[in-house]
This record gives structure tokens, C-alpha cells and sequence, in this order.
């Protein structure tokens, strides 16, 4: 939503002003999103690892923006009132009903990712900042849950899945392909 650490000098300093995440694009502001990938990861028959299979969401169908499209498990934009982490726990709860100790104690940061987005028409560039984490889960019981409506769904993806989604899908929000090529690559 909001992002006003740029507006500060000090922990002590006196917000200058805080601007709503739609406005920052207009305004040249970078804007910040965090991001929990939750996953699965499977032992094959010769006792090793297979790739991991991932989380998405599906973003509600009343999302204003690119609705009924795919994220990772957990996204949302980052408020000026949380940390980053604090963020992530709240978020994870909201939109997957993840509790927010299983986070804390099993959520691991993998970095920052930069992105430079703009609409088709290539207007209205779009500086973003994706902090992500990955929490590996269960098979047999994890299952996302959506607490605040705005998750239509979840579906356990393959690596192969999400890969083709990477390359020539069309299901992930497009902001998002960066985020899950990030997690097949690690």
C-alpha cells in the first residue's frame, strides 16, 4: 500500500509524506512488494531430491488489478507502518492463513529482486522492488487458505508447470514471472 522509509533520514525523523503504492509510478517513487513462496518438495524413487512444486494463488476475481491471474503463495505491497518481515507474517495469514509463527520460524529471505515494468503501451514506467522469501511446507498438511477474499484459489504447481508459465503462459500476473523464474533458478 504505502511506502515512506525513502521519506526518512532516522528512526526518529518526522515522516515527511507517505504515497499510496498507485501513485508512486507518477510520482518516480520505486515501489515495494514482498512475496512468500511457499513449497513442496518431493523425494523420488531413487531417494532424491525432484524439483520443488510451488504454491500459487489466484488473485480474486474483484482484484482491481490483472484479476483471476497467479502469484506466488503470498504477495502484497509493503506498507509504511510494518517492516518488511513483519509484513510478510501479516500478509501470510491474510491471504493464505498461514499462522504467523510457522513463518517466523520457518520463512527464509533469498534477496531482493528489481524489476522495470510499464503498460502495453509503454507508458507509465513502473520501478519495483520484490523482496522474497521461501518456506518449505508438507504435502500431506499444508493447505492455503484464503482469510481475506483476496485469493480466489490455490493450486500446487510442478517445476515443469511452472516453467511452461515462465516461457509461454499466460496465467501468472506478468510482474510475477520474474519471481518465479528467481525461485526455478535456486
Amino acid at each position: 500500500t504505502d511506502l515512506s522509509s525513502s521519506t526518512r533520514s532516522g528512526p526518529e525523523e518526522e515522516v515527511l509524506a507517505v504515497v499510496n503504492r498507485n501513485a508512486a509510478p507518477f510520482l518516480g517513487i520505486t515501489s515495494v512488494g514482498v512475496h512468500l513462496l511457499c513449497y513442496v518438495r518431493d523425494i523420488d524413487e531413487d531417494g532424491g531430491d525432484k524439483k520443488p512444486s510451488l504454491w500459487l494463488a489466484q488473485r480474486a476475481a474483484d482484484k482491481s488489478k490483472f484479476p483471476l491471474l497467479w502469484d506466488p503463495t503470498v504477495a502484497g505491497g509493503q506498507p509504511a507502518s510494518r517492516t518488511l518481515f513483519e509484513n510478510v507474517i501479516k500478509e501470510a495469514y491474510e491471504e493464505a492463513g498461514i499462522h504467523p509463527l510457522a513463518v517466523e520460524k520457518n520463512a527464509v529471505s533469498t534477496g531482493c529482486l528489481s524489476q522495470m515494468t510499464c503498460k502495453p503501451d509503454g507508458a507509465c514506467m513502473k520501478q519495483s522492488l520484490y523482496y522474497t522469501w521461501d518456506m518449505e511446507v508438507e504435502r500431506e498438511t499444508f493447505l492455503p487458505k484464503s482469510t481475506d477474499g483476496e485469493v480466489a484459489a490455490f493450486e500446487l504447481c510442478a517445476a515443469a508447470q511452472l516453467e511452461y508459465e515462465v516461457r509461454f503462459g499466460t496465467r501468472l500476473r506478468p510482474a510475477m514471472v520474474l519471481v518465479v523464474t528467481d525461485f526455478l533458478i535456486r
